[in-house]
């Protein structure tokens, strides 16, 4: 995959691990920024989220080519759609295994 792909999260455990892991099975380079939450002085709330304009603006957030989708479940499935779709599964009973592996 030769496109730019950066992960932003909270530098803490939680929902980016699951990202992590879909971007590594389907064998993506990527780059990441994590935020440590310091309320209103955090450079998330103050440089960086004032600048997206999309309705759902949040953390954890992917940025493609400058395509921006937020929510790890969102996340997840856009990855494995667009770098490596045949994990999504090949069978109806694949893709359920799958879906219900992202709810």
């Amino acid at each position: 995959v030769d496109s730019k792909v950066h992960l932003n999260y909270w530098h803490t455990r939680g929902f980016a691990q699951c990202i992590r892991y879909t971007l590594q099975a389907c064998e993506v380079e990527y780059t990441e920024n994590k935020f440590n939450y310091d309320g209103d002085k955090d450079p998330w709330f103050k440089d960086t989220k004032p600048t997206r304009t999309h309705p759902f603006v949040n953390l954890p957030e992917l940025e493609h080519n400058g395509h921006f989708v937020y929510e790890h479940n969102a996340i997840c499935l856009y990855a494995a759609w667009n770098f490596k779709r045949e994990i999504l599964g090949k069978t109806e009973a694949e893709q359920a295994a799958c879906d219900m592996l992202f709810c």
